[in-house]
């Protein structure tokens, strides 16, 4: 089974992303903006600044670092290979999971570019179910704790729709990848099924034996995950741990530059509801939502006219520098000239 990419589709969905993204800053700008705004972007300090750029190194490669203690598992690949196949896979994940709704396109990026290293489709989803997993799981622990405060501080109805939206596709979400995690043969029997039941399709029967394949193969690998090296699984839940805590800090750092200076926990609360919310928004990299789903709970502890600013840097820093990274890479990666020789050893064979 391959996993083909469309720059049209691509190129489509980024327009989305630009267009709302523009919007929601208008309307930040246009609620919140003043002469003070220009003058506190002025104002930002330089060296925290450079913190912020060694902080996108951290979130680049915790990110990276998730996949690599996987792959370099199942592949024939040298650990300097590995990890920049890992290291690309994770800035095109960012990057089209900007150009897609839900931002569902982020883990077909990954594993397209993964495949092109040799690491096969059911091996490289793998992977990203068990990161996807902990990602839910960091999310689910970090949300209930903050959840609550924050809902009660804040209790626009706008804002209660957003939090009940995204809490139910997150529960939905959930649930269904701890079904295809644990118990994928169900998944794959569904889909088996409504496949077959395209009488119209010629190649239905080929498909769903390809369907049948994948998910055999993919249950290999994740039982040898689980049961040949458990320590993957620690080293996957502290990495996602330093992945979102990092992107807490960076919120706090960027304030810290607009000589703000908030209390820290209240910050990460903020910023861990913050990405609660979007994780699932059904906008292309959740752009509108992102913006000012930001400005508004940020208003609550520094100055309306810093609003603005903050959410620009805090999109730049965490967001749109990823983007523009991984688009370059992926874009190219999908070019016809680029080719891929590597090989993926079985489980079985794996040390």
């Amino acid at each position: 089974m391959t996993v083909s990419l469309s720059k049209k589709t691509i190129n489509h969905g980024l327009r989305i992303f630009l267009i709302l993204t523009l919007i929601g800053f208008s309307v930040i700008f246009y609620l919140t903006g003043s002469r003070e705004t220009l003058e506190a972007l002025k104002s930002f300090q330089g060296r925290f600044f450079l913190i912020a750029i060694l902080l996108i190194g951290v979130d680049l490669i915790s990110g990276a670092g998730r996949i690599w203690i996987f792959i370099r598992k199942i592949s024939d690949l040298s650990d300097r290979n590995t990890f920049w196949a890992a290291f690309k896979a994770n800035l095109a994940n960012i990057f089209l999971a900007a150009a897609t709704p839900f931002q569902t396109g982020g883990g077909v990026a990954q594993i397209y570019i993964l495949n092109r290293y040799g690491i096969s489709v059911a091996g490289a989803t793998s992977v990203s179910m068990m990161n996807f997993i902990a990602t839910l799981s960091f999310l689910l622990m970090a949300g209930i704790m903050v959840i609550r405060w924050v809902a009660q501080t804040y209790t626009d109805f706008k804002f209660q729709f957003m939090l009940n939206f995204s809490s139910a596709i997150f529960y939905v979400a959930f649930v269904g990848f701890l079904v295809f995690l644990f118990r994928p043969m169900i998944i794959g029997r569904a889909i088996e099924w409504m496949v077959l039941r395209l009488k119209f399709w010629s190649k239905r029967e080929a498909f769903a034996d390809k369907i049948e394949s994948f998910i055999h193969t993919y249950q290999e690998h994740v039982k040898y995950y689980w049961e040949t090296d458990k320590m993957l699984m620690v080293h996957n839940i502290w990495l996602t741990a330093v992945l979102y805590f990092n992107k807490c800090l960076m919120a706090y750092v960027i304030l810290q530059g607009m000589n703000q200076h908030p209390d820290f926990w209240q910050v990460v609360s903020i910023q861990i509801l913050i990405i609660f919310l979007i994780y699932f928004c059904p906008t292309p990299g959740a752009s509108f939502l992102a913006e000012t789903s930001c400005a508004t709970l940020m208003s609550l502890i520094i100055a309306n006219h810093l609003v603005s600013i903050f959410s620009i840097l805090w999109r730049f820093f965490t967001t749109y520098f990823g983007v523009i990274i991984g688009g370059i890479i992926l874009m190219r990666t999908i070019s016809p000239a680029a080719e891929s020789t590597k090989t993926i050893k079985s489980p079985s064979a794996s040390g």
